[in-house]
């Protein structure tokens, strides 16, 4: 079975332009997905005090497993994903608890990701990292991936004040084969200017390790979440193939002498 690369459906769809220090959640613009579409979403939400259990919730009754969280100072960034199970036009609303604030957000849909939820989707340990009073947003270094062409998506931002304007020199080690970076920049202004994107590439060969680096226009608090999600495809088994795995079938051939089912030799199938 050949890999089936994975490619990127539509473009990035945001929730942005959050004003005010009241707020406890953010509507996401609507998305028509398709069943079998893999939805990764990340959200900053920041206040003036701990923010928690940053979460999305589906409209149309998805279910969106958590990717990995990092909480610096009064903030906290999120990455969610899974696949869609029920079509049509999705709206994500991020909530979170103990201290309003202002939040912004990024969506993207891709094709050909291996697994059935978002997790199981993973080729390798979620990266994360965060500072404050940094100009540098960077990942850290994954383990190394197992299997090639990974899509690896970094969700990162920075929330530093009304002077906080841009990010830039955005870049993957190695670059890979690069859908877009960055794709989909969202901000708030209420409580501190926040800015949030997402960069995405195609991993070389399996057993490289993986790390994203942007800049902050000013000092800032910063975070960043790097995963690496597998394609579908030589590596990866159909269902019936996993079920002959798991069962390791045996061969049997029939003795006319004694009318018994003698087992002959077991087959092993390639995982």
């Amino acid at each position: 079975m050949p890999i089936l690369l994975i490619t990127q459906l539509g473009s990035a769809w945001l929730g942005t332009g959050q004003t005010g220090t009241t707020n406890s959640s953010l509507a996401m613009t609507g998305q028509s997905v398709n069943v079998g579409d893999f939805v990764i979403a990340g959200c900053c939400a920041h206040g003036a005090g701990s923010i928690t259990a940053l979460a999305p919730a589906s409209s149309l009754g998805n279910t969106y497993g958590s990717l990995g969280t990092v909480s610096p100072t009064n903030t906290e960034f999120a990455l969610y994903g899974g696949f869609v199970t029920v079509g049509g036009t999705e709206t994500i609303t991020w909530s979170w608890s103990t201290t309003t604030g202002a939040a912004a957000a990024v969506a993207t849909r891709w094709a050909g990701v291996a697994g059935t939820t978002g997790a199981n989707a993973e080729d390798i340990a979620v990266t994360t990292n965060s500072g404050t009073t940094s100009l540098s947003i960077t990942s850290g270094t994954s383990p190394a991936t197992k299997m090639g062409n990974d899509l690896v998506i970094a969700f990162y931002g920075a929330t530093g004040g009304a002077s906080l304007a841009v990010l830039s020199a955005e870049a993957f080690t190695p670059a890979g084969t690069a859908f877009h970076v960055p794709d989909g920049n969202a901000s708030a202004t209420g409580t501190d200017h926040t800015i949030v994107e997402m960069s995405e590439t195609l991993s070389g060969a399996a057993g490289t390790t993986q790390s994203f680096a942007a800049t902050s226009s000013v000092s800032a608090t910063v975070g960043c979440i790097l995963v690496a999600l597998k394609p579908r495809g030589v590596n990866q088994p159909s269902a019936v193939l996993q079920a002959v795995n798991r069962a390791a079938t045996w061969c049997r051939e029939f003795d006319r002498s004694d009318r018994l089912w003698l087992p002959k030799r077991r087959i092993f199938l390639p995982a």
